[in-house]
C-alpha cells in the first residue's frame, strides 16, 4: 500500500510535511489493526505546502476533493 500524506494548514513547510508525515502513519497503523498487519506493506511520501493555504504540488494519486482540495491518500496495489 502507498500512503501519501497531504497538509498545507499550518504556518510553513516544515510544519506541514511533520503533520503529513503524521497523517502517513497513523493511516497506516490503523490499516494494520484492521487487516492483522502481518503481510501489508506500507510505502510512505508526504506533499506539504509552503505556507498556510499555499498551493499544494501536484502529486501522482493524491485525491482531491471536489473544490481541489488535497487529501491524505492510501493506494493498494496488487501483484
Amino acid at each position: 500500500m502507498a500512503i501519501t500524506g497531504v497538509s498545507a494548514s499550518k504556518k510553513g513547510k516544515r510544519a506541514n510535511t511533520k503533520l503529513a508525515t503524521k497523517r502517513c502513519l497513523a493511516l497506516a497503523e490503523r490499516i494494520r489493526e484492521l487487516t492483522g498487519g502481518s503481510s501489508v506493506e506500507f510505502v510512505h511520501a508526504t506533499v506539504a505546502a509552503k505556507k498556510r493555504g499555499g498551493k499544494v504540488p501536484r502529486a501522482k494519486g493524491v485525491a482531491r476533493s471536489k473544490r481541489g482540495k488535497p487529501l491524505t491518500t492510501f493506494t493498494v496495489t496488487y501483484p
